[in-house]
């Protein structure tokens, strides 16, 4: 998935830092992210940029 784009349901902050927001992807990936709480309950676009821990996803907002 690293360098994909993904359609991401942002759920709510992220319980690993409080700077972060997490999301499920359409296939149900957790990415965490970079944004504020306004974007909690949206939909958003994201690129894949850190695959290291399969069950946690880094992504930035495109």
């Amino acid at each position: 998935m690293l360098g994909t784009v993904q359609r991401l349901l942002i759920d709510g902050v992220s319980w690993k830092s409080e700077h972060f927001l997490a999301g499920k992807t359409d296939n149900n990936r957790v990415v965490d992210i970079a944004g504020g709480v306004g974007l909690i309950n949206t939909f958003v676009n994201v690129k894949i940029t850190d695959v290291s821990n399969p069950k946690r996803l880094q992504g930035e907002i495109i």
